[in-house]
């Protein structure tokens, strides 16, 4: 992370434009929401472009197209791919929570034991693997690609 500058995160219905600043002395950063407009919008709405910069306006211009790439690479995807291709993500997430966990659900720990069994056994049984399709995001970062498959993946099932 650069020690300045602007971030774009989905949350809900929304999308945040986040300004931070990482400070020196602590290594961490301190954000900022400096506006925030609806998901469903594909372009610079004027009250969001008043208050970015022109570097901003720019780099929010880029993360929006790659945000419909993104979309339109998902709707044409056949969604068991999708479904795979954001496991490794959700299996970090599931990693972390059970490390962090002090107690667990009987059940749930042997539910997921025997999911994870009979995947690891169908991914034995794979023919074949090949060098995706690549899409070329410039600014998207990796957990808001996460976010728009599970979003993908919701209105699918």
């Amino acid at each position: 992370m650069r020690s300045t500058g602007i971030e774009f995160r989905t949350e809900g219905s929304s999308v945040l434009c986040l300004r931070y600043k990482v400070s020196p002395r602590h290594g961490r950063a301190d954000e900022k929401v400096v506006a925030s407009f609806d998901v469903a919008v594909d372009r610079v709405a004027p009250h969001v472009a008043a208050v970015l910069t022109a570097p901003e306006r720019q780099r929010l211009q880029h993360w929006l197209s790659d945000r419909h790439t993104l979309q339109q690479g998902l709707r044409h995807e056949p969604l068991e791919n999708t479904v795979l291709e954001s496991l490794p993500a959700l299996l970090d997430e599931a990693i972390s929570a059970a490390a962090s966990a002090e107690d667990m659900d009987i059940a749930t720990y042997q539910l997921i034991k025997r999911k994870l069994t009979t995947l690891e056994r169908m991914l034995d049984n794979v023919e074949s693997q090949s060098q995706p399709d690549k899409l070329e995001l410039k600014v998207m970062n990796d957990e808001e690609v996460l976010k728009e498959q599970l979003r993908t993946i919701k209105r699918r099932l």
